[in-house]
C-alpha cells in the first residue's frame, strides 16, 4: 500500500476535447487506487476567443462549461462509484489555473494536447508551461495512452543522483506501492560532464578502463539512492539498471519501451541543470517525446 498520507485530490485538467479524455481516465483510475478525492478544472481565459470562436458571452461560457462538467461527472460516477469528485470552472488564463492548482494537488494530471492544439504536436503550449511551472508532481497522458490500462503498469524511474531525482525515486515508488507492480530504476551513463570533473582525478585513457569506470560509478549511483528502500516498500521488487548512451530521455524511453512500463517518471531538474531552469533538459526532451504516461516530479 502506499506510504504516503495524504488527503489532497488529484486535479485533471479537463478542456472537453477527445485528446483530453485518457487523462480524465487516468486521473479517475489514480484516485480510485488511491482513495483520493478527484478534482476536474477547466480554465477560460475571458480575455481569449469563446470556444469553438463562436459569439458568447460569459454567462453563456460558465453555463455550458458547468453543464459540460456536470456531465463528465456523472460518467465518471458510474465506473468510480466510490470517489468523491468535484468540478472548478474558473475563469483566467489555463496556465495560471494550472499552476494555482497544483499548490494544492497530491497530483496533476494533464493531457499531452489541448482543444486547439495541432495533432502533429506531442505537447500543447498550455501542458508545457504547466508542467514546467507546477509544484506537485505532474502525469501527461497522451491520447492513446489508455489511461486506465496504463495506470496499473510498472513505474521505471531516473535517477541521476540529484536532489530532485531523489524526491522522482520516492514518488515513483510510492506509485509502484500503490500499483502493486515493480519498479525499474534506471541510471544512463555516458560522456561525464565537465562539471563533474574531479580536479586532480586521474581519468582512465582506455576506453575498456574508461566504460568500466563509467558503470561502476553508475551503478555506485543507483546503490546509494535505493539504500533502504527495501526495508521501507517492501512489496515493491526494484530492478536497477545502469545503462550505456549518449542521449538520457531517448534510452530511458527505450528501456521503458522494452520493459513495457506503464509509467515513466524524472525529476524536474537534473544533476547539471541551471539553478534558475524551471525544467532540465531531460525533463523536456521526455514531455515532448514521451510515448507514455510521463511524470515530472519538482523539488
Amino acid at each position: 500500500m502506499s506510504r504516503t498520507a495524504t488527503s489532497k485530490p488529484i486535479i485533471v485538467g479537463v478542456d472537453f476535447s477527445k485528446d483530453n479524455a485518457a487523462a480524465v481516465e487516468y486521473a479517475a483510475a489514480i484516485a480510485a487506487r488511491r482513495h483520493l478525492p478527484l478534482e476536474l478544472i477547466y480554465a477560460w481565459d475571458p480575455h481569449s476567443a469563446p470556444p469553438g470562436g463562436r459569439a458568447m458571452t460569459v454567462r453563456e461560457v460558465t453555463d455550458e462549461a458547468n453543464s459540460k462538467l456536470a456531465a463528465q461527472v456523472s460518467a465518471l460516477r458510474q465506473d468510480i462509484p466510490g470517489v468523491a469528485i468535484t468540478t472548478r470552472f474558473v475563469t483566467r488564463s489555463p496556465t495560471r489555473a494550472l499552476v494555482k492548482a497544483s499548490q494544492r494537488a497530491g497530483m496533476l494530471v494533464l493531457g499531452s494536447r489541448g482543444e486547439g492544439g495541432f495533432s502533429q504536436l506531442l505537447l500543447g503550449s498550455v501542458t508545457w508551461r504547466a508542467v514546467a511551472r507546477a509544484v506537485c508532481p505532474v502525469v501527461v497522458v497522451r491520447p492513446d495512452d489508455h489511461g486506465a490500462d496504463l495506470a496499473a503498469g510498472s513505474v521505471l524511474v531516473g535517477i541521476d543522483g540529484s536532489r530532485t531525482s531523489r524526491q522522482a525515486l520516492a514518488f515513483a515508488l510510492d506509485e509502484a506501492s500503490s500499483r502493486r507492480t515493480g519498479l525499474i530504476a534506471v541510471n544512463v551513463w555516458a560522456v561525464a560532464h565537465p562539471e563533474g570533473l574531479e580536479v586532480g582525478r586521474d581519468w582512465p585513457v582506455d576506453d575498456v578502463t574508461w566504460r568500466a569506470q563509467m558503470e561502476s560509478d553508475a551503478n555506485r549511483i543507483l546503490s546509494e539512492a535505493l539504500a533502504g528502500t527495501g526495508e521501507q516498500y517492501p512489496d515493491v521488487a526494484v530492478t536497477a539498471k545502469a545503462v550505456h548512451g549518449f542521449n538520457v530521455s531517448q534510452t530511458l524511453l527505450e528501456v521503458a519501451a522494452s520493459s513495457r512500463a506503464g509509467l515513466v517518471v524524472v525529476g524536474a531538474r537534473g544533476r547539471h541543470a541551471f539553478g534558475q531552469l524551471l525544467l532540465g533538459a531531460v525533463g523536456v526532451q521526455m514531455a515532448f517525446h514521451a510515448d507514455r504516461p510521463l511524470a515530472v516530479v519538482h523539488s
